[in-house]
């Protein structure tokens, strides 16, 4: 874990909350690939399309925010690379569930479309719903995540009891307006450091996460309580 001093030695720009809700991410649903299934890439909730996180405009369709969110939590916080790494882990949890995320109403705007166009049945929906729920909580409960958000909704996904009642009938309206009419003015990641700007200020015993850059990029990041 390297130490500030360190860092600085190395040539390397250490910046405090540099990456929040404030900064913009652009992908291309070409780069989403593995995480939206081929087969329904394209369809009504996946449509395909250049979208940016963090930006105030036309609402991003959720099923693609919701992957836009996670591959970026992932990048950013480097955690899938190191998961023994406290400050990677408690990187990847605030940028997930931080103040300014809308990783949770995006979820929920996803599967809202799935029923919405009958991609999934009424007992589907809620099996998704209260599995979310679950991971959601246990997630958010953990001072430290110990595996990625999926592994996590895994723990409450008995696919032994999934539901095969009749999908219905597409609604009448499945305008994104329609089916995710409580979607946020901006989709974005949570602030990663805590101490960024002036809301969500941490308690004197909160973990703080320093993101260390270079070129553009993070290269580490470490926890520090005495900022």
């Amino acid at each position: 874990m390297p130490t500030t001093k360190s860092s600085v030695i190395a040539g390397l720009v250490v910046a405090l909350g540099t990456t929040s809700s404030a900064q913009k991410f652009t992908y291309t649903t070409s780069e989403l690939t593995g995480r939206i299934e081929a087969n329904v890439l394209g369809d009504a909730c996946h449509p395909e399309g250049t979208y940016t996180l963090g930006t105030k405009g036309p609402t991003i369709p959720p099923c693609i925010s919701e992957q836009m969110i996670s591959k970026t939590c992932e990048d950013i916080s480097g955690f899938f690379d190191a998961k023994d790494d406290d400050a990677k882990a408690l990187a990847y949890k605030n940028c997930l569930t931080g103040p300014g995320s809308t990783y949770q109403a995006d979820m929920g705007g996803c599967l809202s479309c799935k029923r919405f166009n009958a991609y999934l049945s009424p007992g589907q929906n809620t099996f998704w719903v209260e599995a979310q729920k679950k991971a959601w909580e246990a997630f958010k409960q953990d001072k430290l995540p110990t595996d990625s958000y999926w592994q996590y909704s895994l723990r409450f996904l008995p696919w032994d009891q999934y539901p095969n009642d009749p999908k219905g009938f597409k609604a009448s309206n499945t305008s994104i307006e329609h089916y995710y009419p409580f979607a946020p003015e901006s989709q974005s990641i949570g602030i990663v450091n805590r101490r960024q700007g002036k809301r969500a200020l941490p308690s004197a015993d909160e973990p703080r996460v320093v993101l260390i850059w270079e070129k553009g990029s993070v290269v580490g990041a470490y926890v520090d309580n005495k900022l």
